[in-house]
């Protein structure tokens, strides 16, 4: 048996035993509401085994639940991280199209200089001759 198993089955056994009193409280206020009704407290008929046998239902129940939600939680986060993602996307777009035009203006002062500079070699050239 694994350490695991062993706190499950010490966990199960403690919960059993609260269940169990607040099982056996009930019965016995049920017995003082209804005298004619056999509510008879015995502890015999409420054991371990069928308790785990009867009420596993609602212990998977609860457990679901739980688990419903923190994947529900795990969603919100995950829809959240979303979001920001998107909006950082957005951000680095934006930066993308600036940069794409930096380099157009670059490009085209790139060309006028390679202009500017033709029109000095020739113009030099007539100098010298």
């Amino acid at each position: 048996m694994s350490s695991d198993d062993f706190i499950r089955k010490k966990e199960n056994s403690m919960f059993f035993k609260e269940y169990k009193q607040q099982y056996l409280k009930e019965r016995q206020a049920k017995l003082k509401e209804n005298s004619d009704i056999d509510c008879s407290n015995r502890e015999e008929d409420f054991t371990e085994d069928s308790f785990f046998g009867i009420d596993q239902t609602k212990l998977l129940h609860v457990e679901l639940s739980e688990i419903s939600r923190k994947l529900h939680h795990e969603s919100k986060k995950l829809h959240l991280q979303e979001v920001m993602l998107n909006e950082k996307e957005a951000k680095l777009n934006k930066i993308e199209n600036k940069l794409a035009d930096y380099a157009l203006s670059l490009e085209e002062i790139v060309e006028s200089v390679k202009k500017k500079s033709q029109e000095l070699e020739q113009y030099y050239c007539i100098i010298d001759y």
